[in-house]
């Protein structure tokens, strides 16, 4: 059943068929929107939310006034896109943040102290984001160059307007890049003129590595110029590698492969690292299964996705990672074993007190977010 949204009136009003052209972008993609309503007060241009399952995208009445309300409605459309269906790789941010933080506390000791390092991330990241956005949005023949322009005039953020040169550079509108490169030189602020040509090599390779982020940073930073964070970034995984190896390990029968491959697909290009059978074919290769599959589901995850069915009961292989999961889990302060039922199926040894998610009864999107929650708050 198609959701209904509820328009400003006033949108209707001024621009029917570029709204008749967002619901038929809302509907092919299935973005679950419930309003998009003016505001009379707002701090900000645009700003959504979710709520109940549904995504409220609220506008500053100006915005209408002065013809940028549609570019704005669809960046906002985009991303939530990006939410909640991402179709770039990028970088998991609690990994990000934790390395970071390590490699500048290891340089520094006790000359400085490192704060505002995850604000830096956030507001760094929005900019990277942003470029692949309007870049979507540009090739999709959403918005024009011109309406790029004019949201760049609207932003007083410089990450931002990085990433707004970025995905004009990489459309071909070189003429409108120009008057933000302009803008950087003349505010004497260079180093986002470097910004820009890395986001732009990130939306050609459609990913963000976190090199990337390392990059950036030691562009705005001259003080991190004597770090070589490359070097720090392989130590730090060398010292690594015989700690959790993975975020998530996913056990299912081959009759589910398909949920199996779009849950590990949509988390690693997220930047979570998933133990998915066909992710690591090379590694596998001539290894002692038994006794390789027994070590990743008792010792290389934080947590095993079990994907429950009648299919997945009768397999030797799932028995053998159900088995090592549970005596992972016997052990485990931390819950381990998360059941996702495809069927009313029992799985002998998981309890039915254990909580579990319904795959008939939640969206594809809202497990993926559940998924990205429980990660991100390993231990706690």
């Amino acid at each position: 059943m198609i959701n209904k949204i509820d328009i400003d009136s006033l949108l209707i009003h001024d621009h029917s068929r570029e709204m008749k052209e967002i619901e038929s972008f809302v509907e092919t993609n299935g973005l679950k929107i419930r309003k998009i309503v003016s505001e009379r007060l707002m701090m900000t241009s645009i700003f959504y939310q979710k709520n109940d399952g549904f995504w409220d995208i609220h506008y500053y009445n100006y915005i209408r006034h002065k013809g940028i309300a549609i570019p704005y409605i669809y960046l906002s459309l985009i991303s939530i896109l990006r939410r909640d269906r991402i179709w770039f790789k990028t970088i998991n941010p609690i990994e990000l943040d934790e390395i970071n933080k390590r490699i500048l506390i290891d340089h520094f000791t006790n000359k400085i102290e490192i704060s505002g390092v995850v604000k830096f991330r956030k507001s760094y990241m929005q900019g990277i984001y942003l470029g692949f956005e309007i870049y979507k949005l540009l090739s999709e023949k959403l918005v024009t160059p011109t309406d790029v322009i004019n949201l760049f005039y609207d932003c007083d953020l410089l990450p931002e307007h990085a990433g707004y040169c970025a995905a004009l550079k990489r459309f071909g509108a070189n003429s409108e890049a120009k008057i933000i490169i302009d803008f950087f030189w003349e505010q004497e602020r260079q180093e986002f003129v470097k910004s820009v040509e890395r986001i732009d090599e990130c939306i050609e390779a459609n990913k963000i590595e976190i090199q990337d982020f390392f990059y950036i940073q030691k562009v705005h930073f001259p003080d991190l110029k004597a770090i070589d964070f490359d070097q720090k970034y392989q130590a730090f995984m060398k010292d690594n590698t015989n700690k959790l190896e993975f975020d998530l390990a996913i056990s299912f029968a081959g009759e589910n492969r398909e949920i199996a491959k779009t849950i590990s697909d949509s988390l690693n290009k997220r930047g979570y690292k998933i133990f998915y059978d066909e992710f690591e074919k090379s590694k596998m290769w001539g290894k002692d299964l038994y006794e390789y599959l027994s070590e990743i589901y008792s010792t290389k995850a934080k947590y095993c996705l079990i994907l429950i069915s009648e299919a997945y009961i009768k397999k030797p292989w799932t028995r053998l990672e159900k088995k090592s999961a549970q005596s992972r889990a016997f052990e485990d302060e931390n819950e381990y074993i998360l059941p996702l039922r495809i069927d009313d199926s029992k799985v002998p040894g998981i309890l039915s007190t254990t909580g579990y998610l319904d795959y008939r009864k939640e969206s594809m999107e809202e497990i993926i977010n559940l998924l990205v929650e429980k990660i991100n708050n390993y231990g706690g």
